[in-house]
């Protein structure tokens, strides 16, 4: 094959048996490895070579940061739900906020949570504005989110959305008239 230098990741193309997997996109240069399909972290382009995806990607479907398939096995995979897939996505460190971490997969949290560590309203760590915390697992620092109280809710009833039209709900803890809320008794 041609490449320029001794430099072994400076080939333009190899000799039969090998191929080139691209290191410098902009300059079209690689390395010549013995291998028939690329390789783990690479992906192959319509003219036969070998374009690495983009960092913490396993496959993809493209360079691009969003068209991961699977990631490498320290890496979150974060699907394009905004684009309409979630066959391929972003490998991240971590997930965003709003979501949570199964088998190495981003998930959303419940619509209630800013931070979650499960899918439900009562994995909440933390809330949207205009909702507290009520910890019901000290252990996990999780709990539900309660929406403050509004000025509508007569006493011993709190704010709370449920299936989008707003509600003003009955105490089902301790009520603490003085802050004018609903606590859980620890």
């Amino acid at each position: 094959g041609k490449c320029f230098g001794f430099d072994a990741n400076a080939c333009t193309s190899c000799r039969p048996g090998l191929r080139l997997h691209l290191t410098n996109k902009f300059n079209q240069t690689g390395e010549c490895l013995e291998t028939i399909v690329c390789i783990s972290g690479y992906r192959e382009r319509l003219d036969g070579l070998c374009e690495k995806c983009s960092q913490g990607c396993k496959a993809c479907d493209g360079s691009a940061g969003n068209q991961c398939l699977s990631c490498l096995s320290s890496w979150k995979f974060y699907p394009n739900v905004a684009l309409g897939t979630v066959q391929t996505g972003q490998c991240l460190t971590d997930c965003p906020s709003s979501f949570y971490v199964d088998d190495n997969l981003c998930k959303p949290c419940h619509h209630q949570c800013g931070e979650c560590n499960g899918p439900t309203h009562q994995d909440c760590k933390s809330c949207e504005a205009q909702a507290e915390l009520i910890i019901e697992d000290p252990t996990q620092m999780t709990g539900i989110c309660q929406l403050l109280l509004t000025e509508e809710c007569n006493e011993h009833r709190y704010y709370y959305p449920e299936n989008s039209a707003d509600k003003c709900l009955f105490c089902s803890h301790f009520y603490h008239s003085k802050s004018r809320k609903c606590l859980n008794c620890r």
